[in-house]
């Protein structure tokens, strides 16, 4: 019996210290970095690729050239319009300043009203010839433009699904990239803890892989709890300008008083 009493307060000891340590895991959210922004970008025009600017992971800034299509065809169809707007754009002048005499000489009596119709017809049709060249005009610039892809933001590729000289459909994605100087830690928290967090709120992750404690701000709440977990889920930003962390990294959620 002596030895009882002595075992069994050792064992309650051990088994309670093994529940505060669970506690403070459950006190601990794992985290999950994500990039800030992430799009996979489609051609829009029919083409060959002809050159990446950049390797996947280098990183490249708002505005630079990613990739560029072969566009010999689409110069050739840009210069082909241009010259027949220029064409139109010459008629229309031309049949709006007959127009315009043709009326002078109308009201004095000088033409007939047959005539009149005749040049106001001929006006029109040079207004509807005019405004259909510019139209085509601006989609032969746009298909000719569409030969560059540029980058929307700051970023990096993260994954090329069409190489170099292979051929591209309208619509069919080319690469994936993701803007990560900024980064997104998504964490899901016991729903006992909603009224701890709100947006703007400082808040502390330690990230696994670079050993090391970061401060985000609470970007956005869950809009819903869910209903078998019980738990609700809360993105924080993390200024990466640095680019020292990498999407795809994980810690934990650090509890401070």
């Amino acid at each position: 019996m002596k030895i009882l009493k002595t075992v069994f307060p050792i064992f309650f000891c051990l088994f309670y210290a093994a529940f505060a340590l669970g506690n403070d895991s459950i006190s601990a959210p794992k985290i999950v970095l994500f990039p800030f922004q992430k799009a996979t970008i489609s051609s829009f025009v029919n083409s060959y690729i002809l050159k990446y600017n950049f390797k996947e992971g280098q990183v490249f800034k708002k505005g630079d050239v990613i990739i560029e299509l072969q566009d010999i065809i689409f110069k050739e169809g840009y210069a082909q319009e241009l010259a027949e707007f220029n064409k139109q754009k010459a008629l229309l002048e031309f049949s709006k300043s007959e127009y315009s005499e043709n009326k002078e000489l109308f009201d004095k009596e000088a033409l007939s009203q047959q005539e009149l119709k005749k040049s106001k017809m001929d006006y029109d049709f040079a207004k509807a010839g005019y405004n259909n060249a510019k139209a085509n005009l601006v989609i032969a610039n746009y298909r000719l433009t569409e030969c560059i892809i540029k980058a929307p933001y700051d970023g990096r590729i993260v994954q090329k699904m069409v190489y170099e000289f292979e051929y591209v459909n309208n619509g069919i994605p080319i690469v994936k990239i993701i803007n990560d100087t900024k980064l997104l830690a998504v964490m899901h928290i016991s729903s006992d803890d909603i009224k701890n967090f709100k947006v703007g709120q400082n808040v502390t992750f330690f990230i696994d892989e670079a050993d090391r404690n970061v401060i985000g701000q609470v970007y956005e709440l869950g809009g819903e709890v869910d209903s078998i977990s019980r738990t609700y889920e809360i993105k924080a930003l993390i200024d990466n300008k640095d680019r020292k962390l990498l999407a795809g990294m994980s810690g934990h959620y650090v509890v401070t008083n």
